[in-house]
């Protein structure tokens, strides 16, 4: 209950703001210019997935980059983060909060371009699978979620020209991983994850860190046994 609350302040104090626009008029102007750019060539459902998400992709870590740096500001310039650190709320709360409005605000982002893309398609009676771009949004929105955690972490600690460095590192970092230099190693590094967005580089991300997990907290489980 206390998060929702936490979740629904958020919504208030940014409904107003570009903050709210940016995550609304990005989509809608890359949507658009896709659709320029499709409109003059005559490419298959293959061609069409890769040109419209890989950017996405490639720019998905300098946007959370960004998007962190400018929350935390905010925090910072409504009254030095009182809101997170002064809250008569367990601390982790308010963090939490932030981080689900954020890659909330994310996931709206993402698939109202999806969504602009297919109507765009079907007013021009042109067929587009649907499915896939789905399954893709659904998995950069899922791999977003490590960056938004690091890059509040790194806002909050140097602020946002910090940040918009990282994300700018980030971004070239997954521009390479969607080269042959990520073959060997994509799967350990969550800036490549994006650029990896079929099922099948999915379920290998899904079942390497559930392993992982899973031998966390067996040994976890173990060494409490021990000690009782």
């Amino acid at each position: 209950m206390q998060l929702l609350r936490c979740l629904y302040a958020d919504v208030l104090k940014t409904k107003r703001t570009a903050f709210m626009w940016l995550h609304l008029l990005a989509p809608l102007l890359y949507s658009a210019v896709c659709l320029l750019y499709f409109h003059a060539r005559e490419l298959d459902g293959a061609h069409i997935y890769e040109l419209f998400m890989t950017p996405l992709a490639i720019a998905l870590p300098f946007v959370v980059a960004l998007v962190c740096g400018l929350t935390v500001s905010q925090e910072e310039r409504a009254g030095h983060f009182q809101n997170i650190v002064g809250a008569p709320l367990p601390k982790l709360i308010p963090y939490f909060s932030k981080m689900t409005f954020l890659i909330l605000l994310n996931g709206v982002s993402i698939f109202l371009a999806i969504g602009l893309l297919s109507l765009g398609f079907l007013l021009s009676n042109a067929e587009l699978p649907l499915l896939p771009f789905l399954i893709g949004g659904a998995w950069l929105v899922a791999t977003s979620v490590v960056l938004y955690f690091f890059y509040f972490f790194v806002s909050c600690l140097f602020g946002i020209g910090a940040s918009a460095l990282f994300g700018v590192a980030g971004l070239l970092m997954t521009a390479l991983m969607g080269t042959g230099l990520g073959d060997a190693w994509w799967q350990y590094n969550p800036w490549a994850w994006e650029q990896r967005n079929d099922l099948q580089k999915a379920s290998c991300v899904t079942k390497l860190y559930s392993t992982i997990i899973l031998n966390l907290c067996t040994e976890l489980i173990c060494t409490g046994t021990l000690w009782i």
